[in-house]
């Protein structure tokens, strides 16, 4: 059974009504689970600031698998940031946590955001 990790950029564009975050999230969710680390949905509660977007975000959730995070997310999140460190690119820290997500679960990850490139090992599914 496919499967998908989502960052929060594909996230907001959804709740913001962007057409192609809608349909990318329409049909990962006929293809199979779609994931959203937990990390990521407090990406989008944090910027639920009135009723109706606490509203939109309470729906899209609802509508996902919220991954919890885990010890060995954590580890992985820190050995990322040790080894990418060392070659000089290195991604905001809640990346390197939310990649984590996608690689043990071996999904691949949905973004916009283009810092996760560098990580390696992690399968990117850009969504433009």
């Amino acid at each position: 059974m496919p499967g998908v990790v989502v960052d929060s950029s594909v996230l907001i564009d959804h709740l913001r009504g962007v057409a192609r975050a809608t349909e990318f999230l329409e049909t990962e969710r006929r293809r199979g689970p779609v994931q959203v680390p937990a990390l990521a949905a407090w990406e989008l509660w944090k910027g639920a600031t009135n009723a109706r977007r606490r509203a939109g975000v309470h729906d899209l959730l609802s509508s996902v698998d919220v991954d919890p995070f885990a010890p060995a997310m954590a580890q992985l999140a820190g050995e990322l940031h040790v080894r990418l460190r060392a070659t000089g690119r290195t991604p905001p820290s809640y990346d390197l946590l939310i990649a984590s997500h996608a690689l043990l679960r071996g999904l691949p990850l949905a973004t916009r955001d283009r810092d996760y490139s560098v990580v390696p090992g992690l399968r990117v599914v850009t969504v433009d």
